[in-house]
């Protein structure tokens, strides 16, 4: 029996989930129990790995069928929508947009 895949989806990637989906992707037994898959900014995501030091790749995907779902591998459906120099912190319009786009493609799914 395969293991379940499980949507991941960001939240407001200004704040604190793109973080926590790295720490909580660095257990190997996440990856014993499911195949996670990200839904959000590739770039946010990549650049939470790098405030915690995390050494994990980030994988960019187009669609579930693309990811490997290997430990250390963050598999991410990308939905770009925030710029590169999105303020981490603050409250924004376009965050919140894209944390409801988010949803929407994982609803979508």
């Amino acid at each position: 029996m395969k293991k379940p895949v499980i949507g991941i989806t960001m939240g407001d990637a200004a704040g604190v989930g793109p973080e926590i989906i790295v720490k909580a992707l660095k257990s190997r037994e996440v990856y014993d129990m499911c195949r996670p898959l990200v839904i959000g900014d590739m770039k946010m995501l990549k650049k939470a790995a790098f405030q915690i030091g995390s050494e994990a790749v980030i994988n960019k995907v187009g669609h579930p069928d693309e990811c490997g779902f290997v430990h250390g591998k963050i598999d991410c459906l990308d939905i770009d929508l925030l710029p590169e120099n999105l303020p981490v912190g603050k409250v924004s319009a376009e965050a919140g947009n894209a944390a409801f786009h988010f949803v929407k493609k994982a609803v979508e799914l």
